[in-house]
């Protein structure tokens, strides 16, 4: 499977990169970067031919699917040319900054019948798989609550660099679509979404710390119908632990805390218990070049992504405007 990775904008192009090179169904045959000094560099740092021409990219029949790290707000026009071209597509959250967008290109690739899988990371780990099937398993009885912590220290000072070690363009609205929400903060809202269910609302509070004109701390309340409370809670200007996440029930609760490493269940009679965690199992990339290759569904991958992108969007209105927004409305607008 012959790839072309469109960008190293985002930090986790790296990641990707090294994951096409090890894997032994892949090769990363080609870089194309918006910014073609920066494409140059991480392409000589890697032996790989750079072009600089998206067109000459995206007709290259030799070339089967793309990696998509680009900004988050040239994620539409990347992944939809990538789509006419007939490429499959592996692509960092979030689709798009709005759902009425993500809509449309989910739909723009399943019409061109290839195969697209969003980098939902989260959903891979040991710990967020054993707690949800407890959830699942009504171990801890009835959910009543939720809280998802993915934070860290991104935009903080360090020793050689007084901004912090996130690069600067995390904060250009007009590139991220946002701040620490729309980026960090997609783990929280879609590992909340799959432990509780999509809420009916959410009220957000942002934080703009560091001021430099995008949010670098949230947190957003998601909202039941059956009296449910989630909290998704993300940011750069975090020193603390950096992923936790407690579930609570009419039984019981379930908690795990990176620091540890160790996920617990807590039971209405008193007794508590360490669970042992299952092995890492394929990572999204992995999965991607799995379905491509077997023709298996990505849908699954492709619904939650799509709760994502109208999380974000209601979380971002909600910050905006200052009020809790229904869910329904992104979805029935975008729909509309």
């Amino acid at each position: 499977m012959r790839l072309a990775l469109l960008s190293f904008w985002h930090v986790h192009a790296a990641d990707y990169a090294r994951e096409s090179l090890l894997h032994p169904d892949v090769d990363l045959a080609l870089i194309w970067d918006e910014h073609p000094e920066r494409g140059r560099v991480e392409a000589g740092a890697r032996d790989i031919r750079f072009e600089s021409d998206l067109d000459v990219v995206l007709s290259d029949p030799s070339i089967d699917g793309v990696v998509v790290t680009s900004a988050t707000t040239v994620h539409a026009s990347l992944i939809l040319a990538a789509a006419r071209a007939g490429k499959h597509i592996f692509a960092e959250k979030v689709i798009a900054t709005t759902f009425r967008e993500s809509l449309e290109i989910v739909n723009a690739v399943e019409s061109a019948r290839v195969t697209m899988m969003i980098a939902l990371t989260r959903t891979t780990d040991p710990s967020a798989i054993r707690a949800l099937e407890i959830v699942h398993t009504g171990e801890i009885g009835t959910p009543t609550s939720a809280r998802v912590r993915l934070a860290h220290d991104g935009a903080l000072p360090t020793p050689d660099r007084a901004d912090g070690w996130l690069p600067n363009r995390f904060f250009r609205v007009d590139e991220s679509g946002g701040g620490s929400l729309i980026d960090l903060g997609a783990h929280p809202l879609y590992l909340t979404r799959l432990f509780l269910g999509m809420p009916a609302r959410v009220t957000t509070a942002f934080g703009d710390f560091t001021g430099r004109g995008a949010d670098d701390n949230a947190a957003v309340l998601f909202h039941y119908a059956n009296g449910a409370i989630g909290v998704a809670e993300t940011g750069f200007v975090n020193r603390g632990r950096g992923f936790l996440f407690e579930i609570s029930g009419t039984e019981g609760s379930v908690a795990y805390d990176d620091t540890a490493r160790e996920l617990w269940l807590h039971r209405r009679r008193g007794d508590s218990i360490q669970i042992d965690l299952p092995q890492q199992g394929p990572t999204p990339f992995e999965q991607w070049v799995s379905a491509v290759q077997s023709g298996a569904s990505t849908q699954s991958n492709l619904n939650l992504a799509l709760d994502l992108s109208a999380l974000a969007e209601a979380a971002t209105q909600s910050a905006a405007k200052g009020r809790t927004i229904h869910l329904d409305d992104i979805v029935r607008s975008a729909k509309s």
